[in-house]
């Protein structure tokens, strides 16, 4: 008999899928502590307070180093213990991101009200120079920080943003006012505006005992009404 003809085979196309996830390259942050310089946060900023200068002020401001700029810090969590250390313990000669801050101080305030403060320490202790702080660890690989430096920072930021705000509106002051057209509207024009907000200002700072707000904000008046 005649062997059967063979038909075409129908093949089916079988799809590679991948069982295993292959695992990239690990990344690698690099956080080198700043060598040589012995000024810490603390002692900048009442150097920075008490300094007229403003533009040398921002000069160094500007130049002090910079820390904890990896994108991967921003969603870690924050952890925060109390310890006992020394006053000058974790009082860093460094700045974080003025974001970064914001969520350290977030984090420690929320620890306060929600974590039991230890006990006081004894005489001998506080004699010895060793306080109670709040310590805040964003990654348990890098520094610490304790509530006084966090403070620091916050300060930093708010010096450095006042002084770059007062180089604006010095710059608004000292503009040629001759190009500028008049408001004969009859209401109130934007100069009126802001020096009723450069009074308030001043007497907010009379209050809060701001020497160089007080200072310059006087300043700006003089050279206003002249």
């Amino acid at each position: 008999m005649p062997k059967p003809k063979r038909g075409n085979v129908r093949v089916t196309k079988k799809q590679l899928r991948q069982t295993k996830l292959a695992t990239g390259p690990a990344r690698i942050a690099v956080h080198k502590y700043p060598s040589g310089l012995t000024v810490n946060l603390e002692q900048l900023l009442t150097w920075a307070r008490n300094t007229p200068n403003l533009k040398f002020v921002l000069e160094m401001l500007d130049k002090y180093p910079v820390q904890f700029e990896d994108a991967y810090l921003r969603g870690r969590s924050i952890d925060c213990q109390w310890e006992a250390m020394k006053s000058t313990d974790y009082m860093h000669t460094f700045v974080i991101p003025v974001d970064l801050t914001r969520s350290l101080q977030a984090a420690i305030k929320t620890a306060r009200k929600e974590q039991h403060a230890p006990d006081e320490l004894d005489a001998r202790l506080k004699k010895q120079g060793v306080v109670l702080d709040l310590v805040a660890t964003v990654d348990p690989k890098l520094w610490k920080m304790r509530s006084k430096f966090v403070g620091a920072l916050t300060g930093f930021h708010a010096v450095k943003t006042k002084i770059n705000m007062w180089f604006e509106d010095r710059k608004w002051l000292e503009q040629d006012w001759r190009k500028i057209s008049s408001d004969s509207s009859g209401e109130r024009s934007y100069s009126q505006v802001y020096i009723q907000q450069i009074t308030d200002g001043f007497r907010d700072a009379v209050w809060k005992g701001d020497y160089q707000f007080r200072k310059h904000c006087g300043w700006t008046l003089s050279r206003l009404a002249k």
